[in-house]
């Protein structure tokens, strides 16, 4: 039988996925683009260091989308793409599966 550490192994992608905060990123990125200090303020326990480290990969694997915008001092947007849009329905598809198994 195959474990899940075993599964994180093998594929970088799943493992980067159900890192810590990242489902909960795309969460809160599914709704709008938001800010870097809104997404910091709504996710409570989160440093600066590990919010940007985790927007990277995201945006490292087409899942966000970074969107600088010319203004005094810049302001950067987060956004889902095409495809963060799909791994964001696919996540809901499985906090709905883990909700009817408890």
């Amino acid at each position: 039988m195959t474990t899940a550490n075993q599964i994180e192994q093998r594929d970088p992608f799943l493992q980067m996925i159900v890192s810590v905060w990242t489902p909960e990123l795309i969460s809160l990125l599914r709704s709008r683009p938001l800010r870097f200090g809104e997404l910091k303020q709504k996710i409570p326990g989160i440093s600066s260091k590990v919010l940007t480290a985790r927007l990277r990969s995201l945006q490292e694997k087409g899942i966000v989308h970074r969107d600088v915008l010319p203004s005094s001092p810049p302001h950067t947007l987060y956004s889902l793409t095409h495809f963060g849009a799909k791994v964001s329905s696919v996540l809901g598809l499985l906090g709905k599966l883990k909700d009817e198994t408890e």
